[in-house]
């Protein structure tokens, strides 16, 4: 069997498991979600101060209310995070497993040309790069380019909706195979974010998510739909507590099956369930700064049976940003 082939399949086939195993781990590795470390996830309104205009003395600026200033957003993010983490199933296999441990070290800057007081749009550009210890023959590097825009319903941005388009690659120098995987993902999400019997430091989060993957090879072409149901608790400003469960389905749209014996594809319905639970706490010594330690187990479960997988993944980020 071409050596080319095999590992295009075997990595894309893994990155598809580490996309619906990490997506939940949002609170370490995704700071356009809603599951972010929160550290008042609701951005509070400012009360401009009193003045003689504001409160209609002066008859020459009658008819001005107070109002409200909402801080604008940086025009340039530039972030990282830095990860180590074990699996106790890299290849993602229902039997036989292999366990690892890894590192995926990220480099993001994100570009905010204008914000009104609802609408924030982006343009954000992400290196990744992923390591084994064991199994080094899965070692990937990644580069994605994401524009999104972000609609806040309510002033105090509880109800967001987030449509992004992004593009991505995957090579590796692994058998001199190079580029190996690209894809175009178009989401839709609906986040929510509320305080929990009105205690300032305890909110529950909830999101809806509806993704569709277009890629190359297509047989990966796929239909996501998922819910994260997520609470954080504040026991100080510096720290957050989090406890997350994420279900998914996974619908392929022109899956296809690899015979590991003759080399041969062949065209098979697949469909998966995924379930994800988590516990996380992060540390935020200063606004820019945080370290997370994260324990996440996912079931994966598949009317392909071979596609099947349990796996668990703790892991410790330490992530840093700066804006202006």
């Amino acid at each position: 069997m071409n050596l080319r082939a095999f590992f295009g399949c075997l990595a894309a086939t893994f990155l598809l498991g580490v996309i619906s195993s990490s997506g939940q781990n949002a609170a370490s590795q995704n700071p356009q979600s809603t599951l972010q470390q929160v550290n008042g996830p609701v951005t509070p309104a400012t009360n401009l101060p009193a003045s003689a205009a504001l409160n209609n003395e002066n008859p020459d600026l009658a008819g001005l209310q107070v109002v409200n200033k909402y801080p604008a957003p940086n025009t340039f993010t530039a972030s990282t995070s830095q990860s180590c983490f074990w699996t106790d199933n890299a290849f993602l296999t229902p039997t036989s497993t292999v366990g690892s441990f890894g590192y995926n070290g990220r480099l993001q800057a994100t570009y905010v040309p204008y914000a009104t007081r609802n609408w924030t749009p982006s343009l954000s550009f992400e290196q990744q790069f992923v390591r084994y210890d064991n199994t080094s023959i899965l070692d990937f590097d990644a580069e994605t380019v994401r524009l999104a825009s972000r609609y806040d319903f309510v002033p105090d941005k509880s109800w967001s909706w987030t449509v992004a388009d992004s593009v991505q690659r995957l090579y590796t120098d692994r058998a001199s195979l190079g580029e190996f995987y690209k894809e175009n993902l178009f989401e839709n999400e609906i986040d929510y974010i509320h305080t929990i019997f009105n205690q300032t430091n305890l909110f529950f989060l909830g999101s809806y998510n509806l993704g569709w993957h277009l890629t190359d090879p297509d047989q990966y072409c796929q239909v996501d739909n998922s819910l994260i149901f997520s609470t954080v608790y504040l026991p100080v400003p510096q720290v957050s507590l989090q406890a997350y469960f994420r279900p998914a389905i996974y619908a392929y749209t022109d899956n296809q099956e690899l015979n590991l014996t003759t080399g041969a594809t062949f065209g098979r319905d697949r469909t998966d369930y995924d379930v994800s639970l988590g516990l996380s706490a992060t540390y935020t010594p200063i606004k820019q700064v945080s370290l997370t330690a994260n324990f996440n187990w996912t079931g994966n479960y598949s009317n392909v049976g071979d596609r099947e997988y349990r796996t668990i993944s703790p892991a410790v980020t330490l992530s840093g940003s700066i804006g202006f």
